[in-house]
């Protein structure tokens, strides 16, 4: 079942920012746990709801200090969960999440992780990158009447201190489903603009994927299939691959 994985990561701690280029330094940082979706993609690309597509999510939870087997990382099945995916999708997850679990990847991890992150769609940092403001969750999910979070990564940490499992693993899940509605939304509200779902959207993020997996494959085949005479070749720029949108429309703000 082809599909999309949205996670969150909680911390024991909050990253400072001491490296060269200002970025959160995650030397003495630890994740306490990771909660995912498994969205089946079938409920991505067409018109359904996204309740309906998180009720039939596989969920996962995965905490630093359970293994699943002797010598297993603690993550394995969020790591599995990955490499299976099409498309991983998360809010901040660029520069906190995936840094956040780098060490766990193991020594022979730098692929596995460079991988996983090109497959990723950071909901924040593409909302940042086109409008220039920081987009806090919060009000993100404010603005289009999604609820709003039950606290903040300084909730987390205390959760964990007091070691209130139960709490903190619906803590982080239902960031992830929070995170899994803006993924799914046609259109979004920040401030006093719409922001085309093309921006953010997990369904045009996985087109896009599928739409290059496509030309690749028919360049792919252009260049070592013969040409049906002498005087024609076929070439990268004669391939067009249509990829309709879900429900038939595109969506503009």
């Amino acid at each position: 079942m082809p599909t999309i994985v949205v996670f969150d990561c909680e911390s024991d701690s909050k990253p400072v920012r001491t490296d060269d280029r200002g970025g959160p330094d995650f030397q003495f940082v630890q994740c306490t746990v990771v909660c995912a979706i498994e969205l089946d993609t079938k409920h991505v690309m067409t018109a359904d709801s996204a309740e309906l597509a998180l009720s039939y999510a596989k969920e996962i939870t995965c905490w630093r200090d359970v293994v699943p087997a002797k010598g297993c990382s603690p993550f394995k099945e969020l790591f599995d969960a990955f490499d299976n995916a099409e498309l991983i999708v998360g809010y901040n997850s660029l520069d906190f999440d995936m840094p956040l679990l780098w060490k766990h990847y193991g020594s022979k991890g730098a692929r596995r992780y460079m991988e996983h992150r090109l497959k990723s769609l950071d909901i924040f940092s593409r909302i940042r990158t086109v409008t220039n403001v920081w987009p806090k969750l919060e009000k993100v999910l404010a603005s289009n009447h999604l609820g709003s979070k039950s606290g903040d990564g300084a909730k987390a940490i205390k959760l964990w201190e007091e070691n209130k499992r139960s709490e903190l693993r619906e803590y982080c899940m239902q960031d992830v489903r929070l995170t899994a509605h803006l993924a799914l939304l046609p259109r979004l509200r920040l401030g006093g603009s719409w922001i085309p779902s093309h921006v953010y959207g997990a369904g045009p993020a996985l087109q896009a994927i599928r739409a290059s997996y496509a030309a690749t494959s028919c360049n792919s085949s252009a260049t070592h299939t013969p040409a049906s005479s002498p005087t024609q070749e076929a070439t990268g720029d004669e391939v067009f691959v249509f990829v309709p949108y879900p429900d038939g429309t595109p969506q503009f703000g």
